[in-house]
């Protein structure tokens, strides 16, 4: 695979695992690819339908390249009809990822909503092994979490509490919104760094609860998915204040959101 920044690269689809009923991974085969760092995205074009930026779901170590998505309108609905074999267009790696290399051994606490996990879990396939990690993560049902198999696979070896807005006869876990999982006991603000990505008003408040629990604003990063579509700043689109998502972004830390959210109210989450 070749590194695509303005024209997307037509790429083999290898594999397609059905996440959820309207949630799909599609992996790639990585050869030539430019590599990328957890949290960044990439442009995944349907021709004749048009692009859409998705977060790119594999580790940067992995000899697989994987985007989950999550069909929600024309161009991955039209994407939900392609089959293994088939080709769409690829262009990127954009935008910056979450600096790792700041992180060092610090426990890392990862808080996610429904679509907003696969970045995070680049993540946590990337520093497995090298940092303790917790996992907090909420879905709309059962049925909508993200990665059961390898959620499944991950529980010996990291931290992971699950909540769901609406149980069902099979779910014994937690109901309530992710912000409740949460709790002293389970997340302590020393020596630690938060990172998160879900819908704006779960990050607005996991925000405000992780503050109230001793953290730091320096050491809470968001990801976030705000209207983006060149990926090179140019279209306007992903604008907040004096930031561009596409390029600027996606990853923040809240110390630099902050402010931009108090001067533009509601731009943000």
């Amino acid at each position: 695979m070749r590194h695509a920044l303005f024209k997307p690269v037509l790429e083999e689809i290898k594999k397609i695992v059905e996440e959820t009923p309207d949630t799909r991974s599609f992996y790639f085969d990585k050869d030539g690819w430019a590599g990328h760092t957890p949290g960044q995205f990439a442009e995944l074009w349907v021709p004749g339908v048009g692009e859409i930026p998705i977060s790119i779901a594999s580790p940067s170590k992995s000899d697989e390249l994987v985007f989950t998505v999550k069909k929600v309108g024309t161009v991955t609905s039209a994407l939900f009809e392609k089959k293994v074999g088939d080709t769409i267009g690829l262009r990127g790696p954009f935008g910056n990822g979450f600096p790792l290399q700041e992180f060092g051994e610090k426990n890392l606490v990862f808080v996610g909503g429904g679509i907003g996990l696969p970045p995070l879990m680049s993540v946590i396939l990337e520093v497995l092994g090298k940092n303790k990690i917790s996992l907090f993560y909420g879905a709309r049902t059962p049925a909508d979490i993200v990665y059961k198999q390898l959620l499944n696979e991950l529980k010996d070896k990291i931290d992971i509490y699950l909540t769901v807005d609406v149980g069902d006869g099979s779910w014994g876990g937690e109901v309530g919104v992710v912000t409740n999982l949460l709790r002293p006991e389970r997340v302590h603000p020393y020596n630690s760094v938060a990172l998160m990505c879900g819908p704006g008003i779960m990050m607005y408040y996991t925000v405000k609860r992780l503050l109230e629990l001793g953290f730091r604003e320096e050491n809470i990063y968001l990801s976030l998915e705000h209207h983006m579509k060149c990926a090179v700043g140019k279209c306007g689109h992903c604008r907040i204040g004096p930031y561009y998502v596409c390029i600027d972004g996606p990853v923040f830390p809240y110390s630099k959101l902050r402010e931009v959210e108090e001067r533009f109210a509601g731009t943000v989450f």
